[in-house]
């Protein structure tokens, strides 16, 4: 078990640190063309820090579980920031790609999602975004057991 544990470290390590600059990346790109009006900077600030120490004393422990978990949690808040800036445009290409894609991914309730997919679309012709994401969560949970939506929009 330990072996195994020491084998897989240092890619959930990477995994976890490569995260974490792609944060670090994204705000100082929202600095550099000063979007970063429209975001509460102290908050983001404030994450970045509880990042940073939670990150030292993971990879001191070499906790793979907990690795594992704040890499979601980084790249979470990293798309939650870049829906902001963005309008939710995330949310309408993630949208756009399920719907292109869709006979090729296996669903729940196929007729469902068609309906979900259809409805977010026409929330996005009329610039209502912000409404996407609910639906986007839908569809999500109503992908069939091993589909992911990371795999899908590769």
């Amino acid at each position: 078990d330990s072996v195994e544990k020491t084998a897989i470290w240092p890619e959930i390590e990477q995994e976890l640190k490569d995260a974490f600059y792609e944060l670090e990346d994204l705000i100082e790109k929202v600095r550099a063309n000063n979007d970063d009006e429209d975001l509460n900077m102290e908050k983001v600030e404030a994450h970045i820090q509880e990042y940073k120490e939670a990150i030292e004393q993971i990879i001191q422990n070499k906790n793979a579980k907990l690795a594992k978990e704040l890499t979601k949690e980084i790249e979470s808040f990293k798309f939650h920031l870049v829906s902001e800036l963005t309008d939710n445009a995330q949310d309408v290409q993630i949208v756009k790609q399920l719907n292109n894609d869709f006979s090729s991914i296996r669903w729940k309730d196929a007729n469902r999602v068609r309906q979900l997919i259809n409805q977010a679309l026409q929330l996005a012709n009329e610039g209502k975004t912000k409404a996407i994401r609910p639906i986007l969560v839908q569809i999500v949970n109503l992908m069939a057991e091993g589909e992911t939506l990371k795999e899908t929009l590769q």
